[in-house]
């Protein structure tokens, strides 16, 4: 266990500090989903420390706790989600040849930033509202850009394959989420109206 804790937190960092050579030195699926849960601990008590202390009054605190350490706990359904969802992408176009578990562990390993220093943003939020999307946009670049070298890495395909494979879902994504948005938008608003 003491092995698996300090090696997740040494290859965080050089996930950091030395990104390019580190997405071609990423696991199989197995070490991909004990990493992903040992790095979120910290954030996840972070966030619980913030929620603890930024919520006045003190019968929401336990909630909001809650709240806070799933939230960054559940991030790994995200991660996993996502992955199928890219997966998918890719085998439906030819851009990729092996299974999901590569496409996994990439996706993973590249949310390293957005795990690490997601909590951070939390904390900004609370300064001011700007510093808190400026920060989300530097990480959400930071993870888009680890996320091409580790697909790259990962399936043996060129950068440019990799951008599409990561830009074409997330504008997929990003046009249903807006679509479903409008449609809630309508049917909520027609019942406020009436």
């Amino acid at each position: 266990m003491w092995n698996y804790l300090k090696n997740s937190f040494i290859f965080a960092k050089e996930m950091i500090l030395h990104p390019t050579e580190a997405t071609k030195k990423i696991s199989e699926i197995k070490g991909a989903i004990i990493y992903l849960l040992i790095i979120s601990l910290i954030p996840a008590i972070l966030n619980g420390i913030i929620s603890f202390y930024t919520v006045s009054d003190i019968s929401e605190r336990p909630l909001s706790i809650f709240f806070s350490v799933t939230f960054t706990l559940i991030y790994f359904i995200f991660v996993m989600i996502g992955a199928a969802f890219i997966h998918g992408f890719g085998k439906l176009f030819k851009l990729i040849k092996k299974d999901y578990s590569f496409t996994f562990a990439a996706l993973a390993y590249a949310s390293t930033p957005a795990i690490l220093f997601g909590w951070f943003q939390s904390l900004l939020g609370l300064i001011s509202i700007y510093l808190d999307v400026i920060f989300g946009l530097i990480l959400a670049i930071w993870v888009f850009i680890l996320q091409i070298y580790a697909l790259s890495n990962q399936h043996k395909i060129d950068k440019r394959r990799a951008i599409l494979l990561v830009l074409i879902p997330a504008i997929i994504f990003a046009v249903i989420t807006i679509i479903l948005a409008g449609i809630a938008y309508m049917y909520i608003s027609a019942i406020f109206t009436s």
